[in-house]
């Protein structure tokens, strides 16, 4: 059926409202699109803002499938967009930080939130340490965790920077001469370096950190320390307090401590400071005064007047004096003290003049000067000493009596000088290398040479290789012991060819505490006195030869009287020899025991026969005559030249160590030790040998009868030396 008939007007507003429905439905796709570039604006602007990042985000979910990164995220890994959505978050990580980094992802989940460093390796296999941080977020209702990762190369780097340099910081330390150390607020030690072992005598097993820093200090000091310590942490301390402090091992120190505080987020979090031991300087200090003392002690009582003068534009003013200054002036110097030396001065004007120079140059000024005002008429040696910054300090020596005695020493050199130029034995003078310095004419007689030609000859020049040779042996010896050696001889050649012999006495030429410097000498000429001497042993020599004649006709003697006596002397001569021998005794000596002891029983030439041959006990009448043998021997040879006392130690031969001998009871050193050898030998003879009253007794015997009485009837040396020979060295008397 068709529609009814529309108005003119009802077509109108159909047309009119199909046109705003038009509009309408023109508005609703424009707003879709406006909306759907909003949201494509939106999600430009975030992928821009996660490409911006400073580093890597990701988001993946609760299974490890990455969703979401960012352009660093790819650069860094070095994967592809494929292969970073294979891969598992902790496939990024190594060894025990994949466990780790496994563990976070676990514990963001759980909590909410979890940070973690760890090196993210890339696809080259290099890493570098990054910071990571996760949040675990609800996408569909789903877990999921987004995060961001930040290089913290730099930061590493500069950490190990900071870290080495605290390390380099703290070996420094420990090598400085300075106690480091830092403390909390509470007093308890954090650190120190180890110097601060050294000083306070702690080992490195000793625990010190965490040890109360009262314990450093003495106890006396702990109040103070606590009273010095607040005001550190209030920053009003004063630098450098002295304390005194107290080691491991209760031993006390002197030290300067230097501390400030520990600021932290604007707190005050503990002290850290150095200690200077300054023991040492405090000693120094002490014994700098009491060295001041010393000078000032010094100055007064100093032995040379000391005059102290201040400097004042040009003038001098008198401002101290000592007690030998006192003295030296009779007291006049006390009036003149605060006065100016140009007005005490004004007819003496080198005075001053030395004074300024003594400033100027500031050096030691000396002048000799005839003193005008302090002690007129006297010379005195003045040294001027400059000391900063404006006095002079003048000593004044009295040097009157040492120019009277130079004077008295010029002099006594003159009266010296004239003798030795007149004693007949030659005085010289010789440098180490033997040259004369200095000689007077008796030695260029004894020479033979002119004066002109001696000075600086060489003593080689008169003499032959072996005098040479003779010569520096004995000059080397007084030059390494210093000992003076008199008397020796040596032969010397005259200029004339002539030899001549010189009995010398030289020394060395050194002052004392200073090296030698050459040698000086007297010289005699002796060859007179050489030639007497050889005549003198010529006729020693013969006189030796008409004693041993004599001893000889007298052995004989008693010989043909008498044979066992000559036969027991003989023996006894031969036993002295040896002992004498044996002792060291001098070759002279030794000859004279063995005549001595050759002829020992001399004297019984007196006794009749029948009394010496008697075979049976003789009676006290007949012992008397025996005993008068060593006298009537002395009265036989007391008149016989010769060089050795033999009538003496024959007169001897029968006295006892104890005084118990005859035959004038002598003992101990009145005894010859001749006599004494002579002895013990003529015992040790009789004894061991046949008499015509009695058997011998052997040598055992004998050797036991002057063993038992060593010392008392007979020498000990002597008898120590005879048994020795018998006993050890197998010595028998001759048949």
């Amino acid at each position: 059926m068709r529609e009814p008939y529309k108005t003119k007007q009802a077509l109108v507003n159909e047309l009119e409202s199909l046109k705003q429905r038009i509009r309408e439905l023109e508005h609703a796709e424009s707003d879709r699109k406006q909306a759907e570039e909003v949201i494509q604006e939106g999600k430009n602007l975030s992928e821009s803002i996660i490409n911006s990042l400073p580093g890597i985000f990701y988001l993946f979910d609760a299974q490890g499938k990455f969703l979401r990164w960012n352009r660093n995220f790819e650069i860094v890994s070095g994967y592809s967009h494929k292969e970073i959505l294979e891969r598992h978050p902790s496939d990024f990580f190594t060894g025990k930080e994949k466990e780790m980094v496994q563990q976070r992802i676990r514990d963001t989940f759980v909590n909410g939130e979890a940070n973690v460093e760890a090196r993210f390796v890339s696809r080259n296999g290099e890493g570098a340490p990054y910071f990571f941080t996760g949040v675990r977020i609800e996408i569909n209702g789903q877990p999921h965790l987004i995060g961001m990762g930040v290089d913290i190369t730099e930061r590493e780097q500069a950490e190990n920077a900071l870290r080495k340099s605290e390390e380099q910081y703290r070996e420094l330390s420990d090598f400085l001469p300075i106690s480091f150390f830092e403390v909390d607020a509470a007093g308890s030690m954090i650190s120190f370096n180890h110097t601060a072992l050294k000083v306070f005598r702690y080992n490195k097993e000793d625990y010190i950190e965490g040890m109360n820093a009262l314990q450093f200090f003495a106890p006396e000091e702990w109040q103070r320390v606590g009273e010095k310590m607040g005001k550190v942490i209030e920053g009003t301390s004063t630098p450098g307090q002295e304390f005194t402090f107290l080691r491991k091992d209760g031993s006390k120190f002197i030290g300067l401590i230097y501390a400030s505080p520990i600021i932290h987020q604007n707190k005050t979090v503990g002290i850290r400071g150095a200690i200077i031991d300054i023991t040492e300087r405090k000693l120094a200090e002490k014994a700098l005064q009491e060295s001041e003392k010393r000078f000032k002690n010094l100055y007064q009582e100093g032995p040379i007047p000391t005059f102290t003068w201040q400097k004042k534009e040009d003038d001098f003013t008198l401002v101290d004096f000592n007690r030998a200054a006192l003295q030296i002036t009779n007291g006049k110097v006390v009036d003149q003290l605060g006065n100016s030396a140009l007005k005490l001065y004004k007819n003496n004007p080198q005075v001053v003049n030395d004074m300024n120079l003594c400033c100027k140059e500031q050096s030691v000024v000396r002048r000799e000067i005839v003193s005008q005002h302090f002690a007129p008429g006297r010379i005195l040696f003045v040294h001027y000493g400059f000391i900063p910054p404006d006095l002079i300090i003048v000593h004044t020596e009295d040097q009157t009596d040492r120019k009277q005695a130079e004077k008295k020493l010029h002099e006594s050199e003159e009266k010296y000088r004239n003798i030795l130029e007149n004693i007949e034995d030659g005085y010289f003078e010789v440098d180490l290398t033997g040259n004369f310095t200095f000689f007077n004419p008796s030695l260029c007689r004894i020479l033979g040479y002119p004066r002109e030609e001696m000075p600086g000859m060489n003593n080689r020049v008169f003499m032959d290789a072996e005098n040479a040779k003779k010569v520096f042996r004995a000059f080397n010896e007084v030059y390494v012991t210093g000992v003076p050696r008199r008397g020796f001889e040596w032969e010397v050649i005259r200029k004339d060819g002539a030899r001549v012999y010189m009995e010398v006495s030289v020394s060395l030429i050194a002052r004392q505490g200073e090296k030698p410097t050459g040698f000086r000498g007297i010289a005699r000429d002796v060859t007179e006195r050489k030639k007497a001497g050889a005549e003198l042993q010529h006729t020693l020599d013969s006189l030796r030869k008409a004693v041993g004649t004599t001893i000889q006709v007298m052995v004989s003697a008693v010989e043909t009287r008498d044979p066992y006596t000559a036969g027991h002397q003989i023996r006894s001569a031969d036993l002295s020899r040896a002992i004498a021998t044996e002792m060291g005794l001098s070759s002279e000596k030794i000859e004279g025991i063995r005549m001595a002891g050759s002829i020992h029983d001399i004297g019984k030439l007196s006794i009749p026969a029948e009394i010496l041959s008697k075979p049976t006990k003789l009676s006290e009448i007949e012992l008397s005559l025996i005993r008068e043998h060593a006298r009537q021997g002395y009265e036989i040879l007391k008149n016989v030249e010769s060089p050795w006392p033999l009538a003496e130690m024959v007169f001897q031969h029968h006295e006892r160590m104890d005084g118990s001998g005859y035959p004038r009871n002598l003992k101990g050193n009145e005894i010859l030790m001749e006599a004494r050898i002579i002895a013990v030998a003529d015992v040790v003879e009789a004894m061991a040998s046949y008499r015509p009253y009695r058997p011998g007794l052997g040598i055992d015997a004998a050797l036991n009868e002057i063993e038992k009485n060593r010392g008392i009837l007979y020498d000990a040396d002597a008898v120590d030396i005879c048994l020795r020979m018998f006993r050890e060295k197998g010595y028998e008397l001759p048949q």
